[in-house]
């Protein structure tokens, strides 16, 4: 089986706050999404407002603050995220 796409381990995030308190955006998240050869797919994240859409997003991405996760692991291609890269993008 190929590697997937992305990949989340028990991927957690917690921000603290100006007020120096923990805020837990998003915790426990398990997924991975398969490359399925000779297959076009969207794959959507669907959820109200302040539900951790965007956080995960951002920590495919690498992107800063949200970057790395607080817990876990958040992979792409079999690899851990270490920053934003050319393989990926984010409109």
């Amino acid at each position: 089986m190929a590697t997937p796409v992305v990949e989340f381990r028990n991927v957690g995030k917690t921000f603290v706050g100006s007020d120096g308190v923990e805020h837990v955006a998003i915790k426990d998240v398990n997924f991975k999404v398969d490359d399925i050869p000779d297959k076009g797919e969207f794959i959507v994240l669907l959820g109200p407002s302040g539900c951790g859409k965007s956080t995960i997003l951002n920590l495919v991405a690498g992107l800063e603050p949200v970057h790395p996760p607080t817990v876990g692991d958040a992979l792409v291609f079999g690899q851990p995220v270490s920053g934003p890269g050319p393989d990926r993008g984010m409109v």
